[in-house]
């Protein structure tokens, strides 16, 4: 692809610190934190799962991913580095299993995650939505993640294509469709799960970083590597 990126989003500091601070709090009962990767099926999760966690689709330890529908209940994948810090792949909503959000609410215990990440390989849809607001009356923090940004180029054929504006644009797209939910475009991250170096998975990863407590948000300060293979 070409080498214009997105376009520049300050790093997630102080925002993105104040909107995971009940995060922390939670994590002082058993000191573990869990991210809960919620979406559609399809959406990517299960790759997204490996992606942050440094792993190939066909590494040992790796989440199953497929075209169907693999994931049919929550399963917990630790970090590489860290076990009281975890991913959790939930299954996908808007399907036979999980019709509605009450629902899906229900059978994946989503009252047990301290953080969401929610994955979409296109525009929100209402389910996206849906869940979002849900999580926000909650009063627990959600990042919202486009997947699959990689495709976006080969399915734009005009000429006149500029990738730098055509994330913009997806950026502020998702931002209207959250408005109310988060505090900044710094919680909506564009990224690819085969490419970890580029777009906003860094960034991501320095979110993530900076929602952990203290001392684990210090350990892995020290290695800004782990998730990116």
């Amino acid at each position: 692809m070409g080498q214009s990126q997105t376009k520049q989003v300050k790093q997630p500091t102080q925002e993105v610190k104040q909107t995971t601070q009940e995060v922390k709090q939670t994590t002082q009962k058993d000191g573990k934190l869990r991210f809960a990767v919620a979406g559609e099926s399809g959406a990517g999760k299960s790759a997204f799962i490996n992606a942050i966690r440094g792993l190939k689709d066909d590494d040992d330890g790796a989440a199953r991913v497929d075209v169907l529908e693999t994931t049919m209940e929550p399963t917990e994948y630790q970090h590489p580095e860290n076990p009281m810090i975890s991913f959790v792949d939930l299954p996908g909503y808007g399907t036979p299993n999980n019709p509605d959000l009450p629902t899906y609410w229900k059978n994946a215990g989503l009252d047990d995650y301290d953080i969401f990440l929610i994955i979409t390989p296109t525009r929100f849809r209402q389910n996206d939505f849906d869940l979002a607001k849900k999580i926000h009356s909650t009063g627990k923090s959600f990042f919202v993640i486009r997947t699959k940004i990689d495709f976006i180029k080969w399915e734009i054929r005009k000429r006149s294509f500029n990738e730098e504006k055509t994330w913009m644009k997806i950026r502020e797209d998702c931002m209207e469709n959250v408005k109310g939910l988060i505090s900044s475009e710094n919680e909506i991250f564009l990224i690819s799960n085969y490419d970890p170096h580029k777009w906003d998975f860094p960034r991501l990863h320095g979110a993530i970083i900076n929602a952990l407590p203290g001392h684990q948000r210090e350990c892995l300060s020290r290695r800004k590597t782990w998730s990116l293979r």
